[in-house]
């Protein structure tokens, strides 16, 4: 019997010592990292760690071209020997051709674990090498229930749209209820976007298309979101209507500290189901316009929900006004008029027109108001209803306004080309009652205006001994005039050490009510904590907001 228990104990401590190893491929190819992932060699357990050896050649055929997706469901850390010492070349079919062109085909790396545990991918170099000229995959795919990834030191290089054949994909397609950071990553083409960020099953649920995530509260400035800092991307050639970093479909994303030409996202704007961003934190990053950018750019696009664009420097005059650009642009396209920059009859939601007039326009939307769904300026509402949406065309038989909540975007202390606070571009304007309108949708630092003592528009910026003595409130409700006080907050760590030499710290306070200053967004620690290895795995179930404080005048 004590030999018995004494075999046991020995299985017992040799399977714990198998739970997290280091297993390295014996080369390069496709075929020997799988084997050593997904089987005969290993079967990876959660938490080992599969290194990929060197492997330098560019030139497509050889044993690191994989034609073959690496498909990952297990929570691991997959380790190269450094950007441009491991190389894949990404010849991974892209599909067939015509109305099923995006069929059949697959990324170079799926990364799937359903698990809330974290991973990391980290230290190579992908090479594009397969003809894409539908823009359909991502070089990695990445989706499941994470609440503590990383994606870091990758190199994206020959992403060219304009090759003949056209090579190359998205660097990074993230999905799914997951958070996170992607950092120091460097990617250089004109095809497409370092990431495209979606949130389509956000909560786990089964609902899909970003329902659930604009029925969940916000969660600026805590760790649930997909972070991008400290990458740099390189754009090439002019690449129209694409942004390198890029958030739809419900997707909550965080931009800082990044050197990039412009950054967007997507609304209801689109013949696809999908809902808009829900919101967008974009600040400290380095806007630079390449040469094909001088005719105009927008640094920052957002097209629905809510958001913060703070401390950031466009370093060329392509994104003045004066140059038909602007650090900021808000927009949105499902409206009922004739101006540039308006879609009718968007599939499945109908125009937007402020009224119901019963053929399916403004069903979605606020009866007899100018609020529409997903607008810029909006936030939380209900899970909405989806019954008759999938006929065609669609019925939607269950439409309704999902009361979604007041939900400014702030915008502030950003320099554009060496002039702060330029103002944001609002689309559409006019008569329509669809509009976006300032001091109401959202409030910008050009609009600050303090007297005797009372802001009654726009963010100031200026240390909390400051804050003005009364302020003025939402017309519609939900948050008012912003004043950012610069020595308040302890979330930048980083002591300067970025692209921007940022050192400064600071707080949002807000306009709750008539005279009421309330603290409302503190930005998350900077770096991230899953850069410095102080990240822990999320429990899943999102926190309450905490130091919240009210100051009554």
């Amino acid at each position: 019997m004590k030999r018995l228990l004494l075999l046991l104990a020995f299985a017992f401590i040799a399977s714990v010592a198998h739970a997290q190893g280091t297993y390295t491929a014996a080369s390069c190819a496709h075929s020997d990292v799988n084997a050593v992932i997904n089987g005969p060699t290993h079967t990876a357990v959660a938490g080992d760690t599969i290194v990929i050896p060197t492997c330098t050649s560019t030139t497509p055929g050889g044993s690191n071209t994989w034609t073959t997706t690496l498909k990952i469901t297990t929570p691991i850390t997959l380790k190269g020997q450094g950007t441009g010492n491991t190389v894949l070349i990404d010849a991974v079919a892209t599909g067939g051709v015509g109305g099923n062109k995006c069929q059949g085909g697959g990324p170079l790396i799926s990364m799937m674990p359903s698990a809330t545990t974290g991973w990391r991918i980290t230290g190579f170099t992908v090479y594009s090498a397969a003809n894409d000229s539908g823009a359909c995959y991502a070089h990695i795919a990445v989706a499941g229930g994470s609440h503590s990834f990383r994606i870091d030191h990758l190199s994206f290089t020959n992403n060219c749209s304009n090759c003949t054949p056209a090579v190359g994909d998205d660097g990074i397609v993230a999905d799914g209820y997951i958070w996170g950071v992607i950092d120091h990553n460097t990617f250089t083409g004109d095809r497409f976007r370092l990431l495209l960020d979606h949130a389509t099953v956000w909560g786990g649920t089964t609902h899909g298309k970003g329902d659930d995530s604009w029925a969940d509260p916000d969660t600026m400035g805590t760790n649930q979101a997909v972070y991008a800092e400290d990458n740099t991307i390189t754009q090439t050639e002019a690449n129209v209507g694409v942004n390198p970093l890029a958030c739809e479909w419900g997707a909550r994303c965080v931009l800082r500290f990044n050197s990039v030409s412009t950054v967007g996202s997507h609304g209801l704007d689109t013949s696809q189901p999908n809902r808009s961003v829900r919101h967008m934190e974009v600040y400290n990053n380095n806007f630079t316009a390449p040469a094909f950018h001088q005719g105009g750019a927008n640094a920052v696009d957002i097209r629905g929900g809510t958001g913060m664009v703070f401390n950031n420097h466009a370093l060329a005059s392509a994104y003045l006004p004066a140059n038909n650009g602007y650090l900021l642009n808000v927009s949105y396209y499902r409206c009922n008029q004739t101006t540039a920059g308006c879609v009718t009859g968007v599939h499945p939601f109908g125009e937007c027109n402020g009224q119901i007039d019963g053929s399916n326009n403004g069903l979605w939307d606020q009866p007899g108001q100018y609020r529409c769904m997903d607008g810029i300026g909006t936030g939380q509402g209900v899970l909405i209803n989806r019954t008759g949406c999938a006929s065609s065309p669609p019925a939607c038989t269950a439409a309704a306004w999902p009361n979604e909540a007041v939900d400014p975007v702030y915008e502030f202390n950003n320099n554009d080309d060496g002039t702060l606070n330029t103002a944001v571009n609002p689309s559409p304007t006019g008569t329509n009652p669809v509009q976006t309108l300032k001091n109401r949708d959202y409030y910008q630092g050009a609009d600050c205006t303090i007297t005797s003592g009372s802001q009654t528009g726009g963010v100031c910026v200026g240390t909390f001994a400051n804050l003005p003595t009364s302020c003025s409130a939402n017309p519609h409700g939900g948050a008012g005039v912003g004043y950012w006080a610069t020595d308040q907050g302890s979330w930048n760590t980083s002591g300067g050490n970025n692209m921007q030499s940022y050192a400064g710290q600071g707080q949002l306070y807000v306009c709750t009510a008539t005279n009421t200053w309330s603290l409302y967004y503190t930005p998350y620690t900077y770096p991230h904590p899953l850069t410095t290895g102080s990240g822990t795995t999320g429990s899943g179930t999102p926190s309450s907001p905490t130091n919240l404080q009210a100051v009554v005048n």
